[in-house]
């Protein structure tokens, strides 16, 4: 599957390229990191970076439903696996400040602090959001894509 291969370029690239970024936003990083925004989609096209931001958007409320759920039935082995993922996905798209939170949020279970881990679930959810507003912006085609999750809050952010 050619998607799935140009996928695992832009990671690799990204990786480095992830660590290294210096844009700000309001003292913090960037909610989203232009240059490897632009990458993806030069890499991958047009109609390849839209259907990657609609598999992204697809897959990303289910990991944060499993992230509150297992900070609710206070599960430290799913909640660092689905935390590990998020910020995969955050990474790979240059979310940045969500990216960032993630792996915070992983490292911090792993290291035995799972009440500090779940105490910025919401924290997650708010950037999350604002990285979405953030991207239909740059990308108002997205809009309807946007409107397809199920989630109401996107929806009234974006309307």
């Amino acid at each position: 599957n050619q998607l799935v291969l140009k996928i695992d370029q832009v990671i690799s690239k990204n990786e480095n390229t992830l660590s290294q970024s210096t844009e700000l936003y309001s003292d913090k990083r960037a909610l989203i990191d232009s240059d490897i925004i632009q990458e993806v989609f030069d890499n991958m096209g047009e109609e390849g970076f839209y259907d990657l931001i609609k598999i992204y958007l697809e897959d990303v409320q289910g990991i944060l439903n499993r992230l509150k759920d297992a900070a609710k039935n206070r599960d430290p082995d799913i909640f660092i696996h689905a935390s590990h993922k998020y910020a995969g996905g955050a990474a790979v798209l240059g979310f940045l400040q969500a990216n960032d939170l993630a792996r915070e949020m992983e490292t911090l279970s792993r290291n035995q602090q799972f009440n500090d881990a779940i105490a910025r679930v919401d924290e997650l959810e708010f950037i999350h959001k604002r990285t979405l507003v953030a991207l239909r912006a740059k990308y108002p085609r997205l809009k309807k894509w946007f409107l397809a999750t199920q989630d109401s809050d996107i929806h009234a952010l974006l309307i």
